[in-house]
């Protein structure tokens, strides 16, 4: 079994898969050292509870958006036109 940045076969993926990954060790470390440190102070459990871990999260955002996009091309390219009349909304319901 494979997984990550090595199991893509597109360099653009390969790309987007390491960001990504990164990003998700990012939100797990970053917020626990903003609470260490006490860098900052947010109320909840929104992103570990941490600005820091918000910040983290939202530069991975546009990485996500270009997987999917990217993802959602490779299964125009590679199944026939029954995948887009059977899977009509693959995000957002009634709206992508």
């Amino acid at each position: 079994m494979r997984g990550g940045p090595f199991a893509e076969g597109e360099r653009s993926q390969k790309i987007l898969m390491t960001i990504t990954s990164i990003g998700f060790v990012a939100l797990l470390v970053v917020p626990g050292l903003d609470r260490r440190f006490g860098w900052s102070q947010m109320p909840g459990a929104i992103a570990g509870g941490s600005w820091w871990g918000v910040l983290v999260l939202a530069a991975m955002l546009p990485a996500l958006a270009w997987r999917l996009v990217g993802e959602e091309r490779l299964l125009v390219r590679d199944l026939d036109a029954q995948y887009r009349r059977k899977v009509r909304w693959r995000l957002l319901p009634f709206v992508w």
